[in-house]
């Protein structure tokens, strides 16, 4: 594949913020809404220094999954085109059936054809269980993106109580505390919601007026 292209600005317009998965961490880089999704495998590559086809991008609830077949569409028309996105790469695993196997499936691909590497799975399941842990067992009704938020009495016991979590989202962001403190009581602590609530709201608000949103 080409080079890695340039980054955009922080300020730039139509301008998504993606943010990769992977077993050795999170990794982060801005895209414009019209870059192609081999940009974003690209960057993959420069992380990996393996070939983007053996691997594809997964975006979880509901769960999407982006191939190697799909590199020349924009993400735009993907659906990727939001504040933020939050993406797993996953490692492809490419197995030739025996000639035996395949007369006995009537051609179909074995099952085991993509499973993941043990340490992939781990990890994938490690860090979707990190997003989307409750604090407690309570379940929140869900809110929609531009329902108005309900004043929340915050206090130091409060921050302690979502340290964790106020810490993911300083990392990818979104610094307001005071606005995420009422997210997170609403969500009960589940981090993988309250980012894409953040998200949604943010691509709201610069759809409608323009304006910068301060998380």
């Amino acid at each position: 594949m080409a080079s890695l292209a340039l980054e955009p600005a922080p300020d730039a317009m139509c301008h998504v913020k993606m943010v990769l998965r992977m077993p050795d961490g999170q990794h982060t880089r801005r895209f414009l809404h019209s870059s192609q999704l081999e940009s974003v495998f690209e960057f993959v590559e420069a992380l990996t220094g393996d070939e983007a086809r053996h691997f594809q991008l997964v975006a979880t609830y509901p769960r999407r999954v982006f191939g190697f077949e799909s590199v020349k569409k924009s993400l735009q028309e993907l659906g990727l085109n939001t504040r933020q996105e939050t993406l797993f790469v996953e490692r492809v695993v490419e197995s030739v059936p025996d000639i035996d196997e395949i007369e006995e499936s009537d051609g179909e691909t074995p099952d085991d054809c993509n499973e993941l590497p043990d340490a992939w799975k781990v990890a994938r399941q490690i860090l979707e269980k990190r997003l989307d842990e409750s604090m407690n067992s309570t379940i929140s009704p869900a809110i929609h993106a531009m329902e108005p938020i309900m004043p929340v009495a915050q206090s130091a016991d409060q921050e302690m109580k979502w340290q964790a979590q106020l810490n993911e989202l300083d990392e990818m962001g979104f610094s307001n505390r005071s606005l995420n403190i009422e997210i997170l009581e609403r969500y009960q602590g589940r981090l993988l919601r309250v980012v894409n609530f953040l998200s949604e709201m943010g691509a709201a608000f610069d759809s409608s007026n323009g304006a910068t949103v301060e998380y």
